[in-house]
């Protein structure tokens, strides 16, 4: 009786499966990622809406005035607002007034809203023991009443940030003159979107949405008249 022959795969064969299913994950994998960061993307965006939300009932709280942020004096001669590039005080517990300590107790308190999950890691100064935070607030709005705004859909309250810091960051520097003659320094840098080249956005009226970087960065830079960055 013959022996049946027993075929099995040659090392050709192999090389070529093996190559295939490396071409097709090689196609797949940045499918993935980009599902990845598109749900990271609306987490982010629903953090934004609920902080947005706190502000508004912060407002209402408080005789129609937005929450206040400290300035500090910190680079130069040129006063700006709390940034995310030095150590300042953490903003939990800072002795400086600033946007996220105030509207905490009207959020669920649960400090993970503070921060965008497509978050790099923490800037440099940081205290990573500290609840992080991805959002940059207006600082125009400072102190200041609802009144004064009468675009609330079309200015913006907050904007993400690409990573953690343990300080409130508000933004962009008022012009003073003789200091800080330009009005929006330190705004914006190249790079400082989070997600894939695109910001998220929450307005003073409480809604959110999703812009290009190359558009925020044509809105923000200058804050030229009826700039949805300033007031």
């Amino acid at each position: 009786m013959a022996s049946r022959r027993q075929r099995a795969f040659t090392l050709i064969e192999l090389l070529v499966v093996i190559a295939i299913i490396g071409i097709l994950a090689s196609m797949l994998f940045p499918v993935f990622a980009q599902a990845r960061e598109k749900a990271r993307g609306i987490s982010c965006i629903s953090n934004m809406r609920q902080l947005g939300m706190a502000v508004l009932m912060y407002v209402q709280d408080y005789d129609s005035a937005y929450p206040a942020q400290d300035h500090l004096y910190i680079e130069g001669n040129c006063p700006f607002w709390m940034d995310a590039a030095y150590g300042v005080p953490d903003w939990r517990s800072s002795p400086y007034a600033n946007w996220a300590q105030a509207v905490l107790s009207l959020t669920t308190r649960d400090t993970r809203i503070f921060a965008c999950p497509s978050n790099r890691g923490w800037t440099q100064n940081s205290n990573p023991q500290m609840p992080g935070l991805s959002y940059i607030y207006n600082g125009f709005a400072s102190g200041r009443g609802e009144g004064g705004n009468s675009e609330p859909s079309q200015k913006v309250m907050l904007w993400d940030y690409r990573y953690l810091t343990s300080y409130a960051v508000a933004n962009p520097a008022p012009p003073i003159q003789g200091l800080c003659p330009e009005p929006g320094c330190y705004c914006y840098y190249e790079g400082w979107s989070a997600h894939n080249e695109q910001f998220n956005l929450v307005y003073f009226d409480g809604h959110a949405k999703n812009m290009p970087q190359a558009t925020f960065r044509g809105g923000i830079w200058g804050l030229p008249a009826g700039n949805p960055f300033s007031f």
